[in-house]
């Protein structure tokens, strides 16, 4: 149990109090909560694990530590025995304590939400130990910041203690717990209880409760005043009555240290805390905590949909006899809540929600808190458990059981003398060999670790730790054995019963390491190790020895049916052979069909993975010592081992398989050979679809761009420099953003494609004298700038080698890209579209510009003034922060004579409206009239005003000239006050001042009429209430005393007042690619989106930082952002990038783009770099795919016949294929565009393009 939000604000308590820590006197009673007793030890007992692996790695330098080894569930259980006994001898022989040790019972109700809140947790864990077996990755920690297992070996071999114990906890609450780890604490726990009443001065009572033992906890503590309190949940300090003679004096457990020669801590209790955090009101605890969020009301009122969360809270309501007063908006925070609730309680008032299922739970703390009698809510809580009983069939990650399996277990032939082992692996024998699911997570080699262990421990024998990756079915399989495992023992008692001498983590995992050592999956090898180390590792055991696969026996049948058929499927267990026997098949054996063109087979392995590849090129040649000639090596970045001319086989990664769509081999067919375009890629070494972009370039003319735009694209980091907000500060971050954006908006120079961006600064760089400023001046890296004009170097000439030409200069740029020819441009983009169709990305614009084509932001938060924004904005931007919201002024007024006072008033009010260009106001008197005053130039402009007012007021207008007064000192009005700056021309002329005209309407209608007008502004007797509107300020002090002609005193109200930053729009490109917003309001969008959680920004002012909010849809990868083009993956951008930064004006129209690099997440989506974005609409990506033989509507290759010459043409073949996909492409084009005359022609015109170029290919083979 505890409460949300109030562990952080006890521990300040604690730490304030800590110089004042009071000594346990010996003797006393502690009153324990059992299960948080059983973590507690269970911590204490990994942390001391966890710092002995660590230590024992930090001598041994030449070790691999595996981090799998530091999961909470592999603690030894005897290590967990020891510091059980050893804690509870300290307790009672060395300080005399008595303990009385609460257990939690089978009946708890009221907690259904809670236990399901806590399920979906367990499923965290079990994603986060899966995610370590397989990838080697940790889970993410503090705000985006992850650990990877090379930092924690890192970590280890520095052997920093001070960290150990936060690491510990890292690993607590982020991974499962071992189902006998529990077990062992509560046994050892029970067996020490047993003796110490004969053996120990002090006593150990064992209590088992009906329902949660807190409440019985917290009762026993009250009821006697030497009695303490010892547990680790803030529910205690909320427990109490009015009785102040029984008080729950309150005792963490990380508080004491029974090791200590006197046992101390910090003793708090609920008037103590309450006073500290501001309440003055123990009672109001129980009303903190509920709003907070405790066990009961937690599920409600921090519900995970932002939507249901505010319905609870909107329902809550104060109750006191019949009276009902609502809450204020206290947004779920510790502070407002605490100021909030005091004077409340203090007056009587109580909590209720007048939503049904949340009142139980409130009424259920208040009874549960007051030691009240529970009993009632039992019905009411079943109920609310039945309306959610859909909630149960969440799918849980944790391993389980087969189903059935008790099935089995009545089946399997248990005998009475059998021991806790074989009564374990019985019925799982039997299960396995009946079974269908031959995939199950126990297999034989874990029953007869089991078997090992179980005799290692009986002869005390002890094994290293494990020296390899321990594998994800490993895992799972250890956690269902220790399931059954608790089963089995938890029906027996004495010394057996004791699970240490059961089962041993560690010696179950070297057993089994030593019984699978041969037998292991190269995919299964986590990533977060070097290649060259993970394939040495296992490669340097029985390296040459050949080994006998289960595939060795299909080898006759395997030849003949890919002899036969054109495909062949070949499905086997992992390690069978499929990968390192079939190809050695293949090259040993006659070709199928032999032929001038393909005398020998050549094939290409992929596999998922590099360290996948490189052990198994390594480890065929090594076994099949007469084919090490044939079998080669390749990897992207042009890494090539092993190859000669007599290669044959060729171990690659995954791209590779796409070698026949890409035009790399002639046909897809086992008689094709390498194209010409094939060749050069080879010859290049660098990835397939960067190296054909490099050979369609040469073949449309647009050579050395392609080359320097290939070259930009394989390179894997960016040139300018990396912001984080977990590493850098709020100025520094703020500053690298800023600067690089513009950096980056400068070389996109409305290209809108980040490769060519980069190409600009490239050039820019290149023609540099000062090239160390110039990196200084856009915020780039030295290194990374420097390495990829070498990388471009170095592509311009392996490309002239292939071709022959003798002057790399021919293939250098002439111009940057924002000074080339447009049309070169385009072609370009259209090359990359057709290669990277596959990752084609759309987004529909969504935030709306002004009239103006100006973009305005609101901000919410803290005010900020222009030097705030002045500190991440380009002096060069252009942008206005204007104040616009609701501001109520009521004051009083002193006025003698009414009729003459209104008259000067009118003349007042009329140059204060004037003066602060105020668009429209008015007042009222009573009911007796309206006035309205609107500068005329205003007026004539504005046709919906008009009608408005005079359609729903019939007034009477007037238009008067005015001039402004110049008094003493040339100042304007009186003594320079904007309420007697300007008067009508025909009361007071004055030459040489301003000039200007107001329209003033007046109307003597009805009250009704009048209502949308009075409500807002009114002066009623003495009494004046001024309201503003829109971008507004409050009225002074001395204009509200110079307008009302008296001392008038005013208090303001202000409503719903936001900040908004207008941004000018200063284009100056007749025809730009895409009408972007201005520079300005994309870099806060840039900002905002970078802080990844919260759609904020942060800014320095002075010593302290403000936090301002944007509109959520201003979020680059927010909801509504990138998604790809075929289905609704997300897409998730690199947000300092011009191209995901953009805000087109236009919002009609669709934006299209295509990314060179890619990485798929799980639920369909992926993170691309390298963005190239097309013009706006569905046309040009729509002529492009079609043009390369993709259809735009379903993103599949387009079948179309072969036999078409000029004397049968496209146009005539209306009812054939061809026209089906010209309509298909038509419709697609048009159901966001529109219809255009020339669409049809266009795309006749581009699957012409496509088929004449499928006939020219025809021709060449």
């Amino acid at each position: 149990m505890g409460v949300h939000g109030l562990s952080g604000r006890i521990k300040s308590v604690i730490a304030a109090a800590k110089e004042r820590q009071q000594q346990l006197v010996e003797g006393s009673t502690l009153c324990v909560d059992g299960d948080g007793l059983i973590f507690e030890l269970f911590k204490l007992s990994y942390r001391e694990h966890y710092k002995n692996i660590i230590t024992d790695f930090a001598k041994h330098p030449s070790k691999q530590l595996q981090s799998q080894l530091l999961l909470p569930m592999f603690t030894p259980l005897s290590f967990i025995h020891k510091m059980t006994t050893s804690y509870l001898q300290n307790l009672t022989l060395k300080h005399g304590m008595h303990l009385q040790i609460y257990f939690d019972g089978p009946d708890q109700f009221m907690k259904d939400r809670q236990r399901l809140r806590r399920r979906d947790r367990r499923n965290e864990e079990w994603e986060h130990t899966r995610q370590l077996c397989i990838h080697g990755i940790l889970p993410e920690i503090e705000a985006g910041q992850s650990r990877s297992a090379a930092r924690r070996q890192a970590r280890a071999h520095r052997n920093n203690s001070e960290d150990h114990d936060d690491d510990a906890d890292f690993f607590l609450s982020s991974f499962p717990y071992s189902p006998l780890a529990f077990l062992q604490v509560k046994r050892s726990i029970r067996e020490f209880a047993n003796v110490s009443s004969v053996l120990f001065r002090g006593s150990i009572q064992l209590i088992n409760c009906k329902g949660e033992a807190d409440v019985n906890v917290a009762r026993a503590a009250s009821l006697n005043q030497s009695a303490y309190a010892l547990a680790n949940d803030t529910d205690y300090l909320i427990y109490g009555t009015e009785d102040e003679e029984k008080v729950v004096k309150y005792v963490m457990f990380n508080q004491i240290n029974p090791s200590d020669e006197e046992l101390s801590g910090t003793i708090l209790t609920r008037s103590e805390v309450s006073n500290s955090i501001g309440l003055f009101c123990d009672q109001a605890m129980i009303e903190v905590s509920i709003l907070l969020g405790n066990d009961y009301t937690g599920p409600f009122l921090r519900h995970g949909e932002s939507k249901k969360q505010k319905e609870y809270w909107a329902s809550l309501r104060w109750q006191r006899g019949e009276e009902i007063d609502t809450l204020p908006k206290l947004d779920n925070e510790i502070q407002p809540i605490i100021d909030h609730v005091g004077g409340k309680v203090i007056d009587g008032w109580t909590l209720t929600s007048v939503i049904e299922e949340l009142n139980p739970a409130i009424e259920y703390s208040y009874a549960l808190y007051t030691f009240r009698n529970t009993e009632s809510f039992r019905s009411r809580a079943n109920a609310l458990v039945n309306d959610n009983v859909g909630e149960e069939d969440i799918e849980s990650m944790a391993p389980n059981l087969p189903p059935d399996f008790d099935e089995y277990i009545a089946r399997a032939p248990i005998e009475a003398n059998m021991d806790i082992h074989e009564s374990v692996t019985a019925p799982l024998t039997l299960y396995m060999s009946e079974a269908v699911d031959t995939d199950y997570c126990v297999e034989q080699k874990h029953l007869d670790a089991l078997k090992k262990t179980a005799e290692a421990l009986t002869l005390s024998n002890t094994l290293e730790l494990p020296r390899h990756h321990i594998h994800w079915k490993d895992v799972q399989a250890i956690y269902i054995l220790e399931k059954l495992l608790s089963r089995v023992i938890n029906r027996i008692s004495g010394a057996e019963a004791m699970p240490y001498r059961v089962f041993d983590h560690l010696l179950f995992l070297s057993y089994l390491e030593s019984i699978s050592f041969e037998d292991f999956s190269l995919n299964d090898v986590p990533t977060n190790r070097g290649d060259e180390d993970i394939a040495h590792t296992f490669s340097r055991d029985n390296s040459s020895k050949k080994l006998v696969l289960p595939i060795d026996k299909y080898r006759e049948e395997i030849l003949s049916t890919i002899k036969q058929q054109r495909v062949t499927i070949i499905h086997g267990e992992t390690g069978c052979g499929k990968s390192s026997r079939v190809p050695c098949f293949l090259l040993r054996a006659d070709p199928p069909q032999p032929s001038l063109a393909a005398p020998e087979v050549k094939m290409v392995i992929s596999q998922p993975r590099r360290i996948a590849a490189k052990a198994l090129a390594e480890r065929v040649r090594k076994v099949e010592p007469d084919l090490a000639n044939k079998v080669a090596l390749r990897m992207g970045h042009g890494i090539k081992e092993f190859e000669t001319s007599n290669t044959r086989a060729w171990f690659v990664t995954t791209g590779y398989v796409s070698l026949h769509a890409s035009n790399f081999i002639s046909l897809p067919s086992d008689e094709g050979e390498i194209t010409s375009l094939g060749e050069l890629v080879v010859a290049l070494g660098i990835d397939l679809k960067l190296g054909a972009l490099v050979g369609l370039g040469i073949q449309f003319g647009v050579a050395a761009e392609s080359i320097e735009l290939a070259a930009i694209l394989s390179s894997q980091r960016t040139p300018w420099a990396i912001s984080s907000p977990m590493y850098h500060d709020t100025a520094t971050f703020n500053s690298i953003v800023s600067t690089t954006f513009t950096s980056r908006c400068y070389y996109d120079a409305g290209l809108f494609s980040e490769p060519m961006g980069v190409s600009n600064l490239l050039f820019d760089y290149r023609n540099s004298q000062k090239k160390e400023q110039f990196c200084w001046m856009n915020r780039l890296s030295g290194v990374r700038i420097r390495h990829l004009n070498s990388t471009v170097k170095s592509l311009r000439s392996r490309v002239a080698e292939r071709l022959d030409v003798a002057q790399t200069e021919l293939l250098e740029l002439d111009c940057p890209f924002y000074d080339m020819n447009i049309s070169k441009i385009n072609i370009l983009r259209i090359i990359q579209v057709w290669l990277f169709h596959d990752t084609m990305m759309v987004q529909q614009p969504k935030y709306p510009c002004n009239v103006d084509k100006s973009v305005s932001i609101p901000i919410e938060g803290t005010p900020i003034q222009r030097e705030h924004l002045e500190q991440i904005l380009d002096p060069s931007v252009d942008f206005q922060i204007e104040n616009r919201g609701k501001i109520v002024q009521q004051g009083n007024f002193d006025s003698s004579d009414e009729d003459n006072y209104i008259a000067t008033f009118r003349i007042r009010f009329m140059s204060y409206m004037i003066e602060k260009e105020v668009d429209l106001s008015f007042y009222s008197v009573g009911s007796k009239c309206i006035e309205i005053f609107v500068p005329t130039k205003v007026w004539e402009g504005c046709q919906l005003l008009r009608d408005t007012i005079i359609g729903m007021l019939g007034a009477k207008i007037e238009t008067i000239n005015v001039r402004g007064t110049t008094g003493t000192g040339n100042q304007r009005g009186i003594r320079g006050r904007a309420c007697g700056a300007w008067y009508p021309d025909s009361e007071r002329i004055v030459t040489n001042v301003p000039k200007t005209s107001v329209t003033i309407l007046w109307s003597t209608a009805s009250k009704q009429d009048l209502s949308l007008f009075q409500k807002e502004a009114e002066i009623i007797c003495n009494n004046a209430i001024i309201t503003s509107f829109g971008e507004c300020h409050e009225i002074g002090k001395i204009d509200l005393c110079d307008l009302f002609a008296s001392n008038t005193q005013a208090t303001a109200l202000k409503e719903r007042m936001k900040q908004i930053v207008t941004f000018a729009y200063n284009s100056t490109d007749d025809s730009p690619l895409i009408e972007d917003a201005p520079e300005g309001a994309r870099l806060l969008s840039v900002l905002a989106s970078e802080r990844r959680r919260d759609n904020f920004i942060r800014l320095s002012s002075g010593e302290y930082e403000i936090d301002v909010d944007i509109p959520r849809n201003l979020s680059i990868n927010g909801k509504g952002g990138w998604k790809r083009k075929d289905g609704n993956g997300k897409i998730y951008v690199i947000e300092n990038s011009v191209c995901a930064a953009i805000l087109p004006l236009d919002t009609s129209k669709e934006v299209f783009g295509c990314a060179a690099n890619t990485l798929d997440l799980r639920g369909g989506a992926c993170k691309v770099e390298g963005v190239t974005l097309c013009p706006p609409g569905r046309l040009f990506c729509g002529l492009a795919l079609l043009s390369f033989g993709i259809n735009p509507r379903t993103s599949s290759a387009i079948s179309v016949p072969k036999c078409i010459n000029d004397e049968d043409s496209i146009e005539e073949k209306k009812d054939g294929i061809v026209e089906n996909i010209i309509q298909e492409a038509l419709s697609w084009i048009r159901f966001k565009d529109g219809l255009q005359d020339s669409d049809e022609w266009r795309v006749r015109e581009a699957l012409r393009f496509h088929m004449h170029c499928m006939e020219q290919l025809d021709d060449t083979q």
